[in-house]
């Protein structure tokens, strides 16, 4: 008994070596050298980290643009490589944000199969490996899942309660991001008022009160001092638009979903649309369509519970779709992507 346990766990461990030497792989090869320069959006994001003084001029992103202007200590030779590697150290972070959420909410087989279609999208690979702010957001979005899952699970623990505060205020420093902390408060708000209600020590609720006031001093304090930086970090246009404009937006994010992606070569290849087969960038939509997989060998297993030729068989089907899904996604970014003539004019503008 022991030794099979002792056994599973090396196992474990083993395969846990495995998902994080393909992940450095896939976020790390050729990280300098597949797109060679900066694009306009890279360099704009670089020069807004140049310095101390840039940074808390502009707090937005604060987290990241601490990286990003450590990465410029980095000899000139390699700027590019350094330039991304604040953005490969929050993939790798989103990546383990993922794992835990999928194991969470569907089990170890459906994380095994989340795991392996999360890591191998061309969204992430296009956005963990350009220097950019874009990977905040999907990063973001599952900091956000991962504190309410750990607080619901840890309601009674005064230290889960202190990390879920600090945690949602360093999410107010992405722009627009302050609508979904309010959600997220909203919805779990039995959660946190349960989990407030057994502070018992006052020490503890004045920490908390205090630990709050002084992380909102940031971006109030930016806000009052830069007032051009309210709209940016509501998330809003400094002119609100027509109702006729936000359908027709609202139109273009669900096409560029499933029939025809956005125009950003940096970012991505030609207008192919963000959902194939079972991959989606956005990590909510991501996990529905893990749900889905879930759901599907659920059923599968029911049906065929003693069955072990049609269990194979249920599951190599899945097996191939996804290894289908990862062979297209890994082809277009690592080989049709570099080679698009558009992508060749981003990254090379800066050179003219």
């Amino acid at each position: 008994m022991i030794k099979r346990r002792i056994l599973g766990l090396w196992k474990e461990f083993g395969l846990g070596l495995v998902a994080v030497a393909v992940t450095l792989a896939l976020l790390g090869y050729r990280l300098g050298s597949l797109a060679p320069h900066f694009s306009p959006g890279e360099l704009r994001a670089h020069q807004a980290s140049a310095t101390i003084g840039d940074i808390l001029s502009n707090p937005m992103h604060f987290p990241l643009k601490i990286l990003g202007w450590l990465a410029h200590a980095a000899p000139h030779s390699h700027a590019v490589t350094a330039a991304r590697i604040p953005s490969v150290l929050f993939a790798l972070l989103a990546v383990a944000l993922m794992v835990y959420i999928l194991k969470r909410w569907y089990g170890r087989r459906s994380m095994v199969f989340g795991f392996i279609i999360f890591i191998c999208s061309a969204w992430l690979l296009h956005v963990g490996r350009y220097s950019g702010f874009e990977i905040d957001y999907i990063l973001g979005i599952l900091v956000l899942l991962a504190i309410h899952v750990t607080l619901q699970d840890n309601e009674e623990n005064p230290y889960v309660f202190i990390g879920w505060l600090l945690t949602n205020i360093v999410l107010l420093f992405i722009p627009g991001f302050v609508w979904f902390v309010l959600l997220s408060m909203v919805w779990q708000f039995r959660t946190v008022f349960h989990a407030w209600q057994v502070l018992e020590a006052a020490w503890t609720r004045g920490l908390i009160i205090a630990l709050a006031v002084l992380g909102l001093l940031g971006p109030v304090v930016s806000i009052i001092w830069t007032p051009s930086l309210l709209w940016p970090w509501l998330g809003l246009p400094s002119h609100l638009p027509l109702w006729r404009t936000l359908a027709s937006n609202l139109g273009h994010n669900v096409e560029a979903i499933a029939y025809m992606g956005p125009h950003r070569p940096e970012l991505w290849l030609g207008q192919l649309p963000i959902l194939d087969i079972v991959m989606v960038g956005v990590p909510i939509l991501y996990m529905i369509v893990v749900g889905g997989i879930a759901y599907l060998l659920y059923f599968w297993l029911r049906v065929f519970p003693r069955n072990p030729l049609a269990r194979n068989v249920g599951l190599g089907l899945i097996c191939i779709v996804v290894g289908l899904s990862c062979i297209y996604n890994l082809s277009q970014y690592f080989i049709a992507w570099p080679h698009n003539l558009e992508t060749a004019e981003a990254y090379h503008l800066e050179q003219r």
